[in-house]
């Protein structure tokens, strides 16, 4: 199965970026850390923008049915 652009849609850029190794997301902030062991803030803007409850929502969703487990919300 490819995973592209459309699975991970604003993710993406991040997710394609080969020094990036981490994405991680608080419910209102999206840190990326790279492979020098740097960790930053991407722009809150487009965070806010992007990064809505439906699309978190639905990532969820498609990375459970990837790895065939159940994601249950807290």
């Amino acid at each position: 199965m490819e995973l592209g652009q459309e699975y991970f849609g604003p993710l993406w850029e991040l997710v394609e970026d080969s020094d990036i190794t981490d994405i991680d997301y608080n419910g209102s902030e999206l840190w990326v850390t790279n492979v020098y062991n740097e960790r930053y803030k991407v722009n809150q803007q487009y965070v806010e923008e992007n990064i809505t409850a439906s699309f978190v929502e639905q990532f969820t969703q498609r990375i459970a049915n990837v790895v065939s487990k159940q994601f249950n919300k807290r």
